[in-house]
């Protein structure tokens, strides 16, 4: 029986990027019989703990990611929904076996995406048919507006920006450096993440000074939920940082502005049953107040 080329060189670009992933992180790998779901390795960042005649490695933050061997459009849309509901970041590699190196892209705007877009077609229900574009630059397209098209043909083009390129045997100092870029935005794309897991929508943009918010449907739903807990939150601070001397005075004065603000939300939304939870969450939070502030 003949074996095929393709399938093997395949075989050794993933052993590659599976020798340069180990560098800087713990991996784990789905099962490839029973498991397509997109993704090749599961990788844990870990960090140096320097002893005395050895290191101890500790393990971070995880992301997940798609191995290629080139840089081609390809299509997500068979995993469109396992990528949707994937609570870590998701990058894709190209591996270069000449270069021994491997090509970190970014899926930073795939939160986003999802956000505005949805899984499907609003109309015909049908997923979307997403194609992911691994560009070189981030700077090349308007990261506000530019991050994703729609063509003639009904497909959606997601930019993933390069983040990191790593080789084999990468000086320290340097693996440090690439690595350290791809956990900046790892940190970002996690960070959105729980933000649409919590029901809320100010998204953070990388290498951005503003962030996104996407007002419509989710946003809300749940925006006076979200404030009402948040000033519960409040509340439960100033409690803590008045036991700190040097912020005692204006822990008082805080807590004098925020009661206004309080007994504002008790008159809108007294009647209002949907929101019963968080609001006596909050009037439990402003009880305790008044007892610390000797109200």
């Amino acid at each position: 029986m003949s074996h095929s080329r393709n399938r093997r060189l395949g075989w050794q670009s993933e052993n590659l990027a599976r020798f340069i992933l180990y560098q800087f992180s713990f991996i784990a790998e789905p099962s490839k019989i029973a498991d397509d779901i997109g993704i090749d390795f599961i990788c844990t960042f870990f960090e140096e703990h320097k002893k005395k005649h050895d290191s101890d490695l500790r393990p971070k933050s995880s992301f997940a990611i798609q191995i290629k061997s080139n840089k081609k459009k390809f299509s997500i849309k068979k995993w469109i929904r396992f990528l949707a509901g994937l609570e870590m970041p998701f990058f894709v590699g190209v591996i270069d076996r000449r270069k021994m190196e491997l090509t970190l892209y970014s899926g930073d705007y795939l939160t986003h995406f999802f956000v505005m877009e949805g899984l499907e077609n609003r109309e015909t229900r049908i997923s979307h048919d997403v194609w992911l574009d691994l560009c070189d630059d981030r700077h090349s397209f308007d990261q506000w507006a530019g991050w994703y098209h729609r063509s003639s043909d009904g497909k959606i083009h997601l930019k993933f920006p390069r983040i990191a390129v790593i080789k084999a045997g990468m000086d320290h100092e340097e693996l440090k450096r690439e690595v350290s870029r791809l956990e900046d935005v790892y940190k970002v794309i996690r960070k959105n993440i729980v933000a649409v897991m919590n029901n809320r929508f100010l998204l953070d943009v990388y290498d951005h000074p503003w962030p996104r918010v996407y007002i419509g449907l989710g946003s809300a739903e749940h925006f006076e939920e979200n404030f009402i807990n948040d000033l519960a939150e409040v509340f439960w601070n100033l409690m803590m940082l008045h036991g700190y001397e040097q912020y005692a005075v204006k822990m008082e004065t805080l807590f004098s502005e925020y009661s206004e603000v309080y007994f504002a939300v008790q008159r809108m939304y007294k009647r209002d049953k949907s929101l019963e939870n968080g609001l006596n969450k909050l009037n439990y939070a402003f009880q305790e107040a008044k007892k610390v502030f000797g109200c």
